[in-house]
């Protein structure tokens, strides 16, 4: 009991630093066109991205210690002795090490761009942290019958949508935070780039509803399992969640910003929205975790 509650809180953990680097990457790149507010945003965005970058290689690190305490049946603490066996010579393993090796290659670019080419950076930033949803999909479920499959791609997919989707709200709170604290002279900037923020979560959502079906039907053997099975309940309440957020980003995009239009005052109340937002997106991704867990009816 103790080890799956550990395991959901370092899955949910890693995810967020995911969807962290992920959506602030996305917010500086396409959220944001006026010179002024990038100047403005950068730093809190790049202390963002430095903060989840160090939590990411902090989970990376522990859940080989997990994988290897489970294989050897030993304590978390008496599973040292047994990573480099597992490194070498486990499936797991293999996968880690290709995690490990696009964070680092992460880490080290960031290190050296962050400052002179934030832009580029970013961009090299959502590309390795889609490799290493990629590497996450292949240890799940979804990996079961081998890396370039159709089921392991979709899953990789989801993930990458659901970071996007709810890494950009959270990255969207800083940006909003930051400028409102400058006045009414940045409302219009604001509203320019919460509408951006709305096309930006309508592609993320696109991608999470179409590959979340197929991962359905791939992890489902039944419709009943939804109700019957421990994973299908799971899986029902993550939805209850899902169309929650759904229905706040629809509220965001057709009530809230159009009225936002020539009124600073209401930049405040999409800002209270926004936090909703995120706290559901934050309540989603340990749903999720939790889900990862347990075994769909397939198994």
């Amino acid at each position: 009991m103790e080890l799956s509650l550990l395991d959901t809180t370092l899955i949910a953990l890693d995810r967020l630093a995911l969807a962290t680097i992920i959506g602030a990457s996305a917010a500086f790149i396409w959220l944001l066109k006026d010179h002024h507010a990038r100047t403005l945003v950068q730093p809190r965005l790049r202390f963002m991205i430095d903060g989840a970058l160090i939590t990411l290689l902090i989970t990376t690190t522990v859940v080989l210690l997990m994988r290897s305490a489970t294989m050897a049946d030993v304590s978390l603490l008496a599973a040292f002795p047994f990573v480099e066996k597992v490194v070498e010579k486990s499936h797991f393993g293999s996968l880690w090490a290709g995690r490990a090796i696009a964070l680092v290659i992460m880490i080290t670019l960031w290190l050296f761009i962050r400052k002179k080419t934030p832009s580029l950076g970013c961009m090299l930033l959502i590309a390795g942290c889609a490799a290493i949803a990629f590497y996450i999909s292949a240890t799940s479920h979804a990996g079961d019958e081998g890396l370039f499959t159709l089921d392991n791609l979709t899953n990789s997919t989801h993930i990458i949508g659901g970071c996007l989707w709810g890494g950009a709200v959270i990255a969207y709170l800083v940006i909003i935070s930051t400028l409102r604290q400058q006045g009414d002279a940045m409302h219009e900037i604001i509203c320019s780039s919460a509408d951006r923020l709305t096309s930006l979560a309508t592609v993320a959502l696109a991608l999470v509803i179409s590959t979340g079906l197929l991962n359905a039907w791939h992890r489902l053997e039944t419709i009943t399992e939804l109700w019957q099975t421990d994973y299908g309940i799971t899986l029902m309440i993550k939805l209850g969640f899902v169309a929650m957020m759904m229905a706040v980003g629809a509220s965001n995009r057709f009530i809230i910003i159009p009225a936002m239009t020539g009124k600073p005052a209401t930049s405040g109340r999409f800002q209270r929205v926004l936090s909703l937002d995120a706290l559901l997106f934050i309540t989603i991704i340990c749903i999720a975790a939790a889900l990862g867990i347990q075994g769909p009816g397939e198994h």
